[in-house]
């Protein structure tokens, strides 16, 4: 990172201790009765959604001061600062609700509209994914090199989206011979970290999305130099603007996902 940035910016080594905290209280909450609300058509929110947000902006508020804080379940909290935190706390509602717990904790900075670092944390498995510099993945709190080698002859791709959205690309996906498939509703942030840390080839989101979903995985991704994150119209994906697609895919494939997509 160059000195200007850093003279100019706080030590964001503590947000890995805030996630590892909220973690305590996912752990001491999770059989709890969760207290399930409808918020809209489409979502649903948990006593631990509102929670795990109120206490992640107290604890980044503590820890950073005036800062700005885009979450979903509350208001912007807005600030003269140019850095903003993008949160996510519980990512993956619904699988947590049916205590499959394809669950993060996701938490991310922008300075000036640009994301420069954060975390994913899948705490089920304990795999924390992290961008600063570069991007690094750790496993039980330890660094987890990357084994970017498929021993697969196919070409494994993560569908995701409600079914009768996904219905006409799951289609085009199984006629082909050499895609291996599998359909998941998870945690937006996880299945595209997973993508990009070769758990996949790619990763095909449909569906609305909004900034906290995506976020997260977005700065991961663009500090990787193997792997995409796109939208729709094969543009760079901003994270600010979220369509109802994104892709995350090994740049070796890029040509003939565009041409999959777009047919």
């Amino acid at each position: 990172m160059n000195t200007l940035l850093q003279a100019h910016t706080p030590d964001f080594s503590e947000l890995k201790s805030i996630v590892y905290k909220l973690w305590k209280i996912v752990r001491q909450e999770m059989f709890s009765p969760l207290r399930v609300e409808i918020k809209n058509a489409s979502e649903l929110v948990t006593r631990i959604d509102k929670l795990l947000e109120t206490r992640a902006r107290e604890m980044i508020t503590e820890t950073y001061g005036n800062v700005g804080i885009l979450g979903e379940e509350f208001p912007d909290t807005t600030s003269t600062s140019n850095i903003r935190f993008i949160i996510d706390p519980l990512d993956g509602t619904e699988s947590f609700i049916h205590r499959e717990f394809n669950t993060t904790i996701s938490i991310w900075v922008e300075l000036d509209g640009k994301i420069i670092h954060g975390v994913v944390y899948d705490f089920m498995r304990d795999i924390l994914y992290e961008w600063w510099e570069k991007s690094q993945t750790y496993l039980h709190k330890n660094p987890w090199p990357l084994l970017r080698e498929n021993y697969n002859w196919q070409i494994k791709v993560l569908l995701s989206g409600r079914w009768e959205e996904v219905e006409e690309m799951r289609t085009k996906l199984r006629s082909i011979d050499d895609i291996q498939l599998t359909q998941m509703y998870w945690s937006v942030a996880l299945q595209a970290s997973q993508t990009a840390t070769w758990w996949y080839d790619a990763y095909l989101r449909v569906g609305r999305l909004k900034t906290w979903d995506i976020a997260g995985a977005a700065g991961f991704i663009h500090g990787l130099d193997d792997t995409s994150i796109l939208s729709r119209s094969w543009d760079d994906f901003n994270h600010l603007a979220p369509e109802q697609w994104v892709i995350v895919v090994r740049n070796g494939l890029k040509k003939r996902f565009l041409e999959l997509v777009t047919s």
